[in-house]
């Protein structure tokens, strides 16, 4: 009788899976906070990594920035993006997914019921909602008097021969392949040089065909690591349009 209720009580306890669980989480997060949302989609379920929006994260932000100086509205509307300029883009934005995370730690607290495990994760993190912002600022301190500085007489004497040879899409191509890596730089620097801020994270890990890996999160990851595209300057009539810097003979 003795043994039956020894063998009842070990084999009816629930296996502490934390080991792995930690494991997962660490994986997890070392890929978000390189900014390798693929890899880190890779540790989630194919609905976790929809609801993060991390299925095309890099393509989608690029889109949308793109858009934004580009699409119906914006200052430069109707223009046409090459592939070059496509290119400066997206390798800032890939830039800004590995700034976007500074640190983070998983908690020793980690709970499960029923072989489903919460694990709290502290970060630390820079405020993307401030990044726009930085953008248009920078943007416009350089409408002011910085972009003298990128847009010397001979370089708009070479823009406008382009705007005669070949029309305004190449010469507003010029134009940004010329102003976009230092603007876009600058603006990264201001916002890395703001204050990290930090939260506290929960992610849902269970056992799936096998694996461990996150089924959920408590929603604040996907805000954090949300990236907002700059409205293009002087859309909105407050500020300086890109077309500004343009030799005359292009308007």
């Amino acid at each position: 009788m003795l043994c039956s209720m020894i063998f009842c009580l070990t084999s009816c306890k629930e296996e502490d899976h934390s080991k792995e669980v930690r494991q997962t989480t660490k994986l997890f997060m070392e890929a978000v906070k390189a900014g390798d949302f693929t890899k880190a989609s890779s540790y989630c379920t194919d609905r976790e990594a929809k609801a993060l929006g991390w299925n095309s994260y890099s393509e989608d932000a690029t889109d949308e920035f793109t858009d934004s100086i580009s699409g119906e509205g914006s200052a430069t509307s109707g223009y046409n993006p090459s592939d070059a300029v496509v290119s400066i883009i997206s390798s800032w934005i890939d830039q800004l997914c590995s700034e976007m995370i500074t640190d983070y730690k998983i908690s020793d607290e980690i709970t499960h019921e029923k072989q489903v495990y919460t694990v709290p994760v502290d970060i630390s993190y820079h405020d993307t909602s401030r990044l726009s912002e930085e953008v248009k600022s920078t943007a416009e301190n350089y409408m002011k008097g910085d972009l003298s500085k990128l847009l010397t007489p001979e370089k708009m004497t070479e823009l406008t021969q382009i705007y005669l040879s070949k029309g305004q899409n190449a010469m507003m191509d010029e134009l940004f392949q010329t102003i976009l890596p230092d603007l876009l730089n600058d603006a990264t620097e201001s916002y890395k040089a703001s204050p990290a801020l930090s939260d506290t994270i929960r992610l849902t890990i269970e056992n799936v065909q096998g694996d461990w890996l996150i089924t959920g999160d408590d929603g604040k990851l996907k805000e954090i690591t949300s990236l907002r595209s700059p409205a293009a300057s002087g859309s909105d009539g407050s500020g300086s349009s890109t077309e500004e810097a343009a030799p005359s003979t292009a308007k």
